[in-house]
């Protein structure tokens, strides 16, 4: 009876320690899970809705595209200096028309245009802001590389507006795309 209970008590300590192994290991995985920063979401709620306000400003107004790239250009200037992002990069315009900003604050990096795989130049923007203009057609899909970025879409009829903002916090890189578009 003695050894009976000896060999259930070595059972018992077996069972403790695979169940403490089993808990570490799932708590581990738990606590290796990407965390995400809140204020991105933010970020990019607060970019959505005050590029939907410029264009239904200049819609509704009726400005032609030239001013729309203006006022495009001036909120990304005034954005970079309000936010502490590195990199910003807006798409405005239609499937017909499209402008690229590309805004550095640190005047370094590589930008690469790639339109239904076929790739522009390589871009370095030198002076913090670069803007090109492109033609396209309906459907085509538009990939912006960067060093440390990367998004893509598509061309849709209506207006078109696409973001891609990051930072580096700690060693780590947050990238946040977005946008809007009516079709």
């Amino acid at each position: 009876m003695k050894r009976w209970g000896l060999r259930g008590q070595m059972y018992l300590i077996a069972i403790i320690i695979i169940i403490g192994l089993i808990s570490g290991l799932i708590g581990i995985n738990n606590y290796s899970k990407k965390q995400e920063n809140p204020n991105l979401n933010k970020i990019k709620n607060e970019i959505e809705i005050e590029t939907e306000n410029l264009i239904n400003y200049g819609t509704y107004e009726r400005k032609n595209y030239t001013y729309m790239q203006n006022l495009m250009k001036e909120f990304l200037l005034e954005y970079s200096n309000y936010t502490d992002f590195n990199k910003l990069y807006f798409i405005f315009g239609n499937y017909t028309n499209f402008t690229f900003f590309a805004y550095h604050r640190n005047n370094n990096g590589n930008v690469k245009i790639k339109i239904n795989n076929t790739q522009d130049t390589n871009f370095i923007t030198a002076k913090h802001l670069f803007i090109k203009t492109y033609s396209g057609n309906k459907s085509d899909k538009v990939e912006i590389i960067s060093d440390d970025t990367k998004g893509d879409f598509e061309l849709n009829e209506g207006i078109l507006f696409y973001f891609i903002v990051s930072q580096k916090i700690n060693r780590e890189n947050y990238v946040i795309n977005g946008g809007s578009k009516d079709e």
